[in-house]
């Protein structure tokens, strides 16, 4: 059979699509440059540049400040 590509409309579509694949009228496959399958960015470059340097500097400060406070009982 021949493969073709869609891109539904809505959420409705989407439903109705998934529901003809429930009835094996048609397959549901998978592509390379489906949105689903593309890599997702890291975290550490979502939020690169997010605060200053100087904030930065500020929070490493007050982190290292607050593990040194802590009772090390090991």
């Amino acid at each position: 059979m021949q493969a073709i590509t869609i891109q539904p409309s809505n959420e409705r579509t989407l439903k109705l699509i998934k529901d003809l694949e429930e009835l094996e009228l048609l397959k549901i496959i998978s592509t390379p440059n489906s949105t689903s399958s593309k890599k997702k960015k890291s975290l550490s470059n979502i939020l690169s540049g997010s605060i200053s340097k100087k904030e930065a500097d500020d929070l490493n400060a007050q982190v290292k400040k607050m593990r040194s406070e802590w009772e090390r009982n090991i």
